[in-house]
C-alpha cells in the first residue's frame, strides 16, 4: 500500500528527507549546513511557513514545511485562481459585447434619424425651389441712406 502524503506538522514530526539531495532534515536544518556565530545550524531558504486556506479542502494551513513539498498545493491554488479569472474575462467580455450591440442599434438610430432630417431639409429646399419658380419672390433691399428722406 501507498503511504498517505500530506504536508508536515512541525509539532507532529519534524524529520524529513530533503527532496533536494535526500539527507535528513530537521526543521528545515541538516547537519552539513553552515553555522551562523553562535554556532546554531542555518536554517535551509526552502523552509516557509503557509498560512491561508487549503484550496482542495478549505481548512486553514498554518505551519512550516519544505517549499518543494508546498508545490501541488500551491499548483491546485493557482488553478483555481486561473479558473475564477478566466470565468471574470468571460463574463466581461459577454457585457461587453452585449454593450457594443446597445451603441450599435443607438449608432443606427441616429443615422436613420440623422436621414431623416436630411430628407426632409432636402424636400423643403426642393419645394421651396420650385415654389419660388413659380412665384418669384421680390426681395426689396433697403438702404438705410435711402430711409432717411
Amino acid at each position: 500500500m501507498h503511504k498517505e502524503l500530506r504536508m508536515q506538522n512541525t509539532n507532529e514530526r519534524v524529520e524529513m528527507v530533503c527532496p533536494l539531495n535526500g539527507k535528513m532534515c530537521i526543521g528545515g536544518r541538516r547537519s552539513d549546513f553552515p553555522k551562523d556565530k553562535m554556532g546554531n545550524l542555518l536554517q535551509c531558504r526552502w523552509w516557509i511557513h503557509l498560512y491561508g486556506k487549503d484550496p482542495q479542502s478549505e481548512k486553514t494551513i498554518d505551519q512550516w514545511d519544505c517549499s518543494i513539498a508546498w508545490f501541488p498545493t500551491l499548483q491546485t491554488e493557482v488553478a483555481q485562481m486561473e479558473r475564477h479569472t478566466t470565468a471574470s474575462i468571460d463574463k466581461l467580455a459577454n457585457l461587453t459585447n452585449e454593450a457594443k450591440g446597445s451603441i450599435d442599434k443607438m449608432i443606427g438610430m441616429a443615422r436613420y434619424m440623422m436621414g431623416m432630417i436630411n430628407d426632409r431639409e432636402e424636400k423643403t429646399r426642393t419645394l421651396l425651389t420650385e415654389f419660388e419658380t413659380i412665384h418669384p419672390i421680390k426681395r426689396e433691399e433697403t438702404n438705410e441712406d435711402d430711409n432717411r428722406d
